[in-house]
């Protein structure tokens, strides 16, 4: 008698905390509210959708409304069930439009500027696998789950790995944060990178012969042995306030919850608003990025594209929001 009470008692356990998992996430303002951490069950699956946007070109303003009764939206059917989501929509359903209701995209274009002014955008080309806009070159960037501002560093840290050798020639992990109650899991976040990358790195070694990934895998590991080897940076201190930039500003039910500045873009094709803040590195005399690499497990291409080439990349493949920012910077 005393196992099955104490069985019974498990199972009504767990069913109460899946209520309340689906509590905190069923709903778009109750994500931004209490959003899905990284290495969470759901962590870049379930996003926010916008009630309305407006957009004043005078002020160079967006407002992006979200309603406390709209749900929040799955990636797709499969972690719809998983997650017990049946009133929410999934990705798609949003993406084909047809409604008044938008998804929020948010990340960075992230310069970096040498000791000598010369100045490169860190791209990377999205891999065949990609399930939209295959080989497509791109910048770092995601579906919100979570405020703007939160998306940016997020994203930032999750799809780069950044190296910069120091005149000690010492390699050092950039990694970015806004405040300081993000510092932990950012640091987390970045070493645990790390080792995900290493291993896909060899796993592509070991399957293919590939001596760059074998070399690349060799090189992360002993630049990086531990937080001491992280460089954090505060996005706000490296943001690119030379540019023409807009002030995106989230609601919910009208009330402000966050702000950033960046780049708007309303990508009608895909019924999604793509933000992205603007981030200058700049390195000091005698340091240099030693290696650029996808950071996250995919091992796409990355680019460091110099600032007076851009113009020639209209001619290739592009995600919408590059095409956008390409020829917006061209023209000022």
């Amino acid at each position: 008698m005393t196992e099955t009470i104490t069985n019974n008692e498990g199972l009504i356990n767990q069913e109460i905390q899946k209520t309340e998992q689906r509590n905190r996430i069923e709903t778009s303002a109750a994500l931004i509210e209490n959003p899905i951490r990284d290495g969470e069950i759901g962590a870049d699956k379930v996003f926010i959708q916008a009630d309305s946007i407006s957009h004043n070109d005078d002020s160079r303003k967006w407002i992006i409304n979200i309603s406390s009764q709209d749900s929040s939206v799955v990636l797709d059917d499969k972690w719809k069930e998983k997650l017990s989501l049946e009133n929410s929509p999934i990705v798609m359903d949003l993406r084909k439009g047809g409604g008044e209701k938008k998804l929020i995209s948010g990340g960075t274009w992230v310069w970096v500027e040498d000791s000598k002014g010369n100045k490169n955008l860190a791209l990377m080309r999205r891999d065949k696998g990609a399930p939209f806009d295959a080989f497509c070159l791109t910048g770092p960037a995601g579906r919100c789950g979570e405020k703007l501002s939160k998306t940016s560093i997020d994203e930032t840290n999750q799809e780069f790995i950044f190296l910069k050798s120091n005149n000690s020639s010492e390699n050092r992990l950039l990694t970015f944060y806004r405040n300081e109650e993000d510092k932990e899991e950012a640091v987390r976040q970045k070493l645990r990178q790390v080792g995900e990358v290493f291993k896909a790195l060899m796993d592509n070694y070991e399957k293919t012969g590939n001596q760059q990934s074998k070399d690349d895998s060799e090189y992360l590991v002993t630049s990086i042995n531990g937080e001491e080897n992280l460089e954090l940076i505060k996005l706000n201190e490296v943001k690119d306030e030379e540019q023409e930039l807009d002030e995106i500003i989230m609601t919910i039910d009208g009330k402000e919850v966050d702000k950033v500045k960046g780049i708007a873009f309303m990508d009608e094709g895909n019924n999604t608003l793509e933000v992205r803040e603007v981030v200058n590195i700049k390195l000091p005399e005698g340091s240099t990025l030693s290696k650029v690499m996808d950071g996250e497990v995919f091992l796409r291409k990355t680019s460091l594209i110099p600032e007076k080439e851009l113009k020639s990349l209209k001619d290739d493949k592009l995600v919408p929001a590059l095409r956008n920012y390409i020829e917006r910077i061209a023209n000022k």
